[in-house]
This record gives C-alpha cells, structure tokens and sequence, in this order.
C-alpha cells in the first residue's frame, strides 16, 4: 500500500500559488517536517485512456459531454528535508498522517533551516517565496568554495554578486580582501562601477615577481626536468648569492644567478649538469617576469574591502601564467600565516587549467600551491574560491569530501581496517585503489588523512544503501563512481543510480592463544662459507627477526611459502664455475601474478628488478590412462637470489626442489598459526593449484585442488592431502579427496596424482569465495569476487521465495486470486504449495533467474578486477559530527564499505 515515509509523500494541490521547488511544512508528530516540492502531476480521470477519449471525440468533444473540468486533480510529491523540533532539526524517523494538511514554510522556518544570516550575501530571492537568501558569509567561506556549472550557465554572473555583496559590507560586520585571477578579463569591468574606488586592476603583463624571494625548489616546480642533483647543485649557489647581495644591500636578478652558475661549475666535467641548467634558468628568463621587486606589491594591494583583479587575459603563454598563479598562491598564502596581510578570499576562475586532475607536471605547475590552500588555509583566513566549467578535470585534492569514522577501507590486501584506526598510521598503510581507466586494481600508501566536524562548515550527511545490503554515511560532495555517469557526489545520487562495488569478504585478524616465537637467531645457521652475521643482520634489520607468530610481515612470508608449495621452487644450493654458492628462489605464473610476488618481495625488503623470462617448453607426458601425450607452452617466470631470504625460508620449512618426488608436508608451526596466517598461505596454494569457479548456468561447479606424488610416497600425498582439508575445515569449507593413476616417468616409475575438492553446494562456494579466495591470482580472484556476488544474488532470490511460501502456509482457509495477488505469486502455484505441503522454497525454471554469463553481462559491464554494479536502494539524510577522508595520490580513489569513492 502506497502512503507518506520518512522519505516523501504526496498532497493534492488546492491553490495556484505551488509550484516545483517551494518548501511546504507539514504538523508531525514530533513537531513540523519540511519539505520541498520535488514534481507535480496534472491528471483528469476522463482523459486517463486516450483509445476512448478518441473515440468519444469522434462525435463531439469530451466537454460538451462529461463534467471533465469537475473530475481534473493535480498532485504534488514532497521530498523530506527533516523534522523541526524546537530550534533543532533531526531527520524524519515516522511518516506524518494521511489527511494532515500542508502549509507553505514560513519565512523564519526557512531561515533556520538555510542557516540565512540577516546580513549574510544577498544573492537575491528564494525561489516561489519572498525571503532573500542571504548567505552567512562565515559559513559560506568557512570551508572553502567551489561553483561549478557548464559554460553561459552564470558562474562568473554568480561570483560578481558575491563580490558586490561583499564590498557593500559595512566594516563593523566584517570585510575580507578579494584577490581574483581574471583569466578572460570578465572582472575587470568592476573598475568603471560605483566599486571602482574598492578596485584596483593588475595586467599580468606588468606583474613581476622579485627573483630575491625564490627558492630552489620553486625553480625545480617551474622547471620539471630538473633533477634533484641540479637542484642541489643550485641551492649552495643562490644561497652565496643572496647573502653577497644582502650585504651590500642590493637585490640580485636571475641574470645574476645565471652568471655565478656559468663561473662556479666552470669544470668541464661539470658540463652535463651546468648547461641544461643554464638553458633552463634562460628559458625563465626569458618569460619577462622576475624583477628586482615584487609588482604589485601584495601588502598595499590586499586590504579588507578592497577587490584586486588579475588580469591574465593578456598572456598567451599558458607556462607564464602557471608560474604567475603559482607564486602568487603561494605568496598570498605566506604573507596571511605571518599575519602580514589580512584574511582573503582567493577566487581562481578555469580553475581546472591551473589544478587539473591528471595531467604531467609541466602542464600543471601551479596545482601544488592551490592545493596547499584548499587544505590549510582555512585555518589561518586564507580562504578559496574555485570556478570551473570542467569539474571532471579539476584536482579532487582542491575540494574536501569525507566518510564516517566507522567506514571500513579496504587495505591492499583484501581486509578491512575502519577508517578512524588509520588516523595514525595512514602514511605507513598501503589501501587497495582502482584504475578506471585500465581497469585494474591498484595499491597506493595515502598522501594524506582528514578529519573534520560536518557541522561546522554546514555539509549533510547521507546514508546511501544498495539493493546487495551495503550501506555508506558520507558528505554530501563525496564522490561515488556511478554508472553511465562517472563520479557523482552522495548529494546528486538517485535511487535509479548503480554504483561500483567490491564484494566484502570476511577476513579476520583473531589470534589462536599467545604470541609464539616462530624463528630466533639462533635457528639460522647457514653452512660455510656463507656468513652467517650477514645472513642475521640483514633478517633482524628488516624486521624478519626474531620472527613471532604476530610478526606484521608474517602474512606475506605465509603468501610466499604457499606459492613455492604451489608452482614457485625453493632451488637446492649449487655451486657456481665462480666458485660461489647460490640459493635461488623461482616464482612461476602468469605477469600479473608475478608482479603481485615483486610487490610483496618489496613489502619484505627485497625489492628486485629481475626481468620476467619467458620460455617456451616442450615435453610428452605418458599418461597412465590415455597413453603419451604432447604438452607445449610458454613458462612466464623469474628468479632471485636472495641468500637471507632463501634460509629464512627453509628455516621455515618450505620444500627444497622438485615437491613430487618428496612429502612436503606443511610446517607444524603453521597447521597451528592464527587464522589469517592460514589463510595467506592456503589462498596463495590456491592460487597457483586449484581450478577458478565455473558454473553451469546458475549452478556452481566443484572446485579441484591436484597435485602429485611418485608413488613410493602415496601415504605422504594423503597425509598433504588432509592437511589442505583441514586448513580448509577451519573456515568451515567442505572437501572430499581422491587419487588416481597418473602417468609413468622416463625412469619407469609411475606417479599418483591426488585431486582435493571443495565442494559445489552454493553455500560451501560462498564461504570459500568469503574466507579464503585466491592469492597471487588476479585473474581467478576477480572471477571469484563476481561469483560471490552472484551467489548472494541468488540466496536473496531464494530467501524472498521462502518469504512468499511462509505467508502461503500460514493463511487461513482457500487460496483466491486476490489472496495470491497480494503476496506475489501464481494462484495455482500457491496452491500447490499447500497440497503438496511445501515447506522449504527451491528454485526452479519458472522462476527466470539469469545464468552467470548473462548475469555478469547485466551487472560488470565497464569493470574490471572483480568490481559490480549495485543498485542504490535508498538515500536518506543523516547525522554525523565526525567524518574522515584519504588522499590517494595518482588513481584518487579507494574502497570504502565496498564502495568505490574518490578521495579528498
């Protein structure tokens, strides 16, 4: 039954005077809910089918017949804003009563909701009422400004207004200085206004910047190919320089510098560091823009109540203008933090040319000082205003959009760590991110984390929710990735939207008793002639010893030793023509798993640069069963010789050579590891060994787990075997195992090969998919991410269905059609229901669930790395007094609650 929510309702529109867009109040329970006019519905029950009014008209119109003017209604539907209790707001927590009357909001109603200021910024009136809509202008610049709108819609019309409003203030209700970067000249007509006495117009051709007040590092931003050995090379000379002419008192030119560069690295064997230094200092030079003395000089310009206007029209040449923005930004900012010049409000207009979102350095020169505003400036009165036509290609960094404390962010891993306990460790974190572009999950260590009151620069808080059960509170101006659309802010969501998402998965940090040593000192005793101090210096300087089963480097040594029990060797040592020792480790796979074992060789500390070697492999198998067979590939490898790495490894007891023609059984140490432990070393075995999820149609196939001994340590592979099965009981997955001939071996002994499997029930496939999943495996664990999610889709399916069965069950007496309406299904199904007694729900053709191929087609379309598309189900208005945020540099996104976001 359709009536009021929390959310909405509708009213039938007695007078003329509503319209879309004007607010209307409503007597609640609690006190009055407000709400604003979202559409209107203009309808006549005579002209609902238009087959008959056509045929009636055929005659003689349908006025001169029926009483149509008698039987027209218009309805209004109302989006809830919030509930006025007193002097405070709070969100609508029960629907108001069918009949209750609607009244137009009153004026000081609305001035508390808007938080208006009676002598805020008159941008004019509220549309469909009388009151003016004057903006608090310390709410308003509080945090910072951005307007962004498509070309000729009035963004530079709507910051003119803002600016008059702000010169007509009276000083004892407080003034700041306006400092506007004009970048077509649109402002400069405020000069023949009755402001042009508060005006003062700057052409970016006259403005100099004093060469005395650069750094090295403001020249290296200007001059992106400059090395960091150049800019060293450079400080000591500037800093002589500067210090020479201060002592006479003189300022010194960037002709100047150029000269003592030429006469200090005289060397020859300096020329490959002294001449392209000398082409770049000439190629600023010759922009015409360093002097003697600042022009104009910012300290008379920047007065409260008083506009100054950049005039960049004049330049055409984009790199002068970055270096112009740059400096000035900078300079501005400086001057506020010592106090030197008074609070200001900075208004960049095409702001995207000069913050862009992804473009090299050279093209964005000014980005970094902006951005430092946008951050910090608030603090110290250095306020930004950032115009922009293009919002898609302007720094996300520049604005500032947050998530609640409780919001759990993905880490590169896969778990799941809220957001308030990086507060403190963030910079040390590495969060999984996504590439859109390439489609391709990504790991990136933030650059920066935000906390703040929503409260105090009046943003709103939703709380967005998805058709899969995932929900989110975030900023109003926090970016989603929707479908079709891009990023999209939480505040311009709809309910039609789907958003991208990574399936959850449920992995936990709980650990099994006590701390326990794994590995001391005093285990490692390498053989001569390998140094053994060498061995455990390099260990204990990494963190790899002592070696505890809380050790945080643990998981990855976990990850690593399940790949060599998978298709990686630990390579018994050999003795070189050079007459050194070697320990070799090789890692096999596919490039995209090897790249994944590099990061996680860095992560330890042995960063390599070894090249992936592809080979092409030829050989004839005698299979047991069908006789010789010819098998021809290409092995994608690389290989390390880390000798600390190699005996901390078979301290650790992985397997040395071939693992067919030895047990190789699993350490003790780690059968009784914590849970995560396990975890990372069965999911990488996994990855190497078992088969990705399939399914028949909507139905999931058993998962095989293969691997093979020679047949004199057949009990050694069911003993392996178990193992596995028991790792994999401990998540509560289900297996059986069998063994079979295989195949015979050149030497005339034959082999057994044991297949593991995980079995095909969709709720065992979905605790696998859950718990463990794939490592070192991209490929199967996107697939498997997208066959958890499509599992789930069923298991909601069939939880409706059994939804639907109960109310069958529990009705009194026959079954209508009216009866079957109401609870959504067949008549002669429900009947058959109650003869046959059915009491558990099962899926069946009739019920047209898509097969997994069409169901990926519907619901991945766009997206890689195991990400879907859900639906958003509801968005409603919530409160929050604490809201966090990342910065992710190079991809701006990262994962929170499941959802793809963008950063601050």
């Amino acid at each position: 039954m359709e009536g009021p929510t929390t959310l909405e309702f509708s009213f039938v529109i007695t007078s003329p005077r509503v319209r879309k867009g004007q607010f209307v109040k409503v007597k609640g329970e609690s006190g009055f809910v407000l709400g604003s006019v979202s559409e209107i519905t203009r309808a006549n029950r005579y002209f609902e089918r238009a087959e008959s009014v056509a045929e009636y008209e055929r005659s003689s119109p349908m006025t001169d017949s029926f009483p149509t003017a008698d039987w027209e209604y218009v309805v209004a539907n109302v989006r809830v804003h919030g509930v006025f209790e007193g002097e405070s707001i709070s969100r609508s927590t029960f629907p108001v009563a069918p009949g209750s009357r609607v009244l137009e909001a009153e004026e000081t109603l609305l001035k508390k909701f808007l938080s208006l200021d009676d002598n805020g910024l008159n941008i004019g009136n509220l549309q469909h009422h009388t009151l003016s809509a004057r903006l608090s202008m310390g709410k308003l610049f509080q945090k910072h400004l951005a307007i962004l709108a498509m070309s000729g819609s009035g963004k530079s019309y709507l910051m003119s207004v803002l600016i008059e409003e702000m010169l007509e203030r009276k000083p004892e209700n407080g003034r700041m200085s306006i400092v506007v970067l004009d970048s077509h000249g649109e402002y400069t007509g405020f000069r023949q206004t009755q402001y042009g006495k508060d005006t003062e117009i700057v052409s970016a051709k006259k403005f100099r910047i004093a060469f005395s007040r650069v750094t090295p590092q403001m020249l290296r931003e200007w001059s992106p190919e400059m090395s960091s050995a150049q800019v060293r090379e450079l400080a000591p000379i500037m800093e002589s320089l500067r210090r020479e002419k201060k002592d006479k008192h003189e300022p010194y030119s960037l002709e100047d510098l150029i000269g003592r560069v030429e006469s200090e690295m005289a060397d020859k064997k300096r020329d490959n560091v002294k001449r392209p230094l000398i082409a770049w200092l000439a190629e600023l030079s010759s922009l015409r823009l360093f002097s003697a003395a600042d022009f104009p000089k910012l300290q008379d310009a920047v007065a409260p109540g008083r506009l100054t206007v950049i005039d960049l029209s004049e330049i055409e040449n984009q790199r002068k203008k970055q270096i112009l923005v740059s400096y000035l930004c900078r300079r501005l900012f400086k001057m506020r933090k010592k106090e030197k010049i008074p609070p200001f409000l900075l208004v960049v207009e095409e702001a995207h040319n000069y913050a862009p979102e992804k473009v090299e350095r050279s093209r964005a020169l000014a980005k970094s000082p902006i951005i430092t505003i946008a951050r910090e400036g608030r603090k110290f009165g250095a306020c930004l205003c950032l115009i922009s036509q293009r919002p898609v290609q302007l720094a996300t960094t520049a604005l500032s959009q947050c998530v609640t404390p409780d919001t759990l962010v993905t880490r590169y891993d896969g778990y799941l760590a809220p957001i308030s306990d990086m507060a403190h460790s963030w910079a040390q974190s590495e969060v999984m991110t996504y590439d859109a572009e390439r489609q391709s999950r990504m790991e990136r260590t933030p650059s920066a984390y935000l906390a703040k009151n929503p409260k105090l620069d009046g943003s709103t808080v939703f709380e967005l929710s998805t058709s899969g059960g995932r929900r989110i509170r975030a900023t109003d101006n926090h970016p989603f990735w929707v479908e079709g659309k891009g990023w999209v802010s939480a505040y311009a969501i709809e309910t039609s939207d789907r958003v991208a998402v990574r399936p959850l998965q449920e992995f936990d940090f709980e650990l099994n008793g006590e701390e326990r040593m794994l590995l001391s000192e005093d285990d490692i005793r390498p053989p001569a002639p390998v140094r053994r101090h060498e061995i455990i210096h390099k260990l204990r300087s990494l963190g790899l010893l002592p070696l505890t089963t809380s050790s945080p480097k643990l998981p990855i040594l976990a990850r690593l030793m399940g790949h060599i029990y998978g298709d990686g060797t630990l390579h018994p040592p050999y003795l070189a023509s050079n007459g050194q020792w070697l320990h070799r480790i090789t890692f096999t796979g596919k490039e995209e798993e090897l790249e994944q074992i590099k990061k996680d060789l860095a992560r330890l500390g042995f960063p390599n640069d070894q090249k992936i070697q592809h080979q092409f492999r030829a050989s004839t198998t005698n299979f047991i069963e069908f006789g010789p067979h010819s098998i021809k590939g290409v092995s994608t490898c690389f290989k390390v010789g880390f000798c600390a790495l190699w005996f901390l490894l078979k301290e650790l007891g992985a397997p040395l050579g071939d693992k067919s023609n030895q047990p190789a059984l699993i350490p003790k140490w780690l059968m009784s590891s914590p849970r995560h432990i396990k975890r990372e070393f069965i999911a990488a075995y996994l990855g190497s060994e078992c088969s990705s999820i399939r399914f028949k149609k909507r139905w999931a196939e058993a998962l095989n787990i293969p691997f093979c001994k020679s047949q004199p340590l057949g009990q050694a592979g069911i003993l392996f075997a178990s193992q596995i099965q028991m790792l994999l009981k401990d998540f509560e997955i289900g297996t059986s195992c069998f063994s079979r001939p295989y195949c015979r071996r050149s030497d005339g002994s034959s082999s057994t090969q044991f297949v593991i499997q995980i079995k095909a029930e969709r709720s065992n496939i979905i605790r696998f998919s859950r718990r463990v999943g794939y490592r070192y495996s991209p490929s199967k664990e996107a697939n498997s991410l997208r066959g958890l999610a499509f599992l789930e889709y069923i298991d909601s399916m069939t939880a409706k269905k059994q939804e639907v069965l109960a109310a069958v069950q529990s009705m009194d007496g026959s079954i209508t059609a009216s009866h079957s309406a109401q609870i959504g299904v067949q008549t002669e199904t429900a009947r058959s229901w109650r003869s046959r007694n059915i009491t558990k729900a099962r899926l069946c053709p009739t019920d047209h669930l898509p097969s997994f191929e069409k169901w990926l087609a519907q619901n991945c379309g766009g997206l890689g790395d195991g990400l879907i598309w859900e639906k958003i189900s509801s968005k409603i208005l919530t409160l929050a007094d604490d809201v966090r945020d990342l910065t992710i540099p190079d991809t701006h996104c990262f994962f929170a609650n499941g959802f793809l976001t963008h950063n601050c």
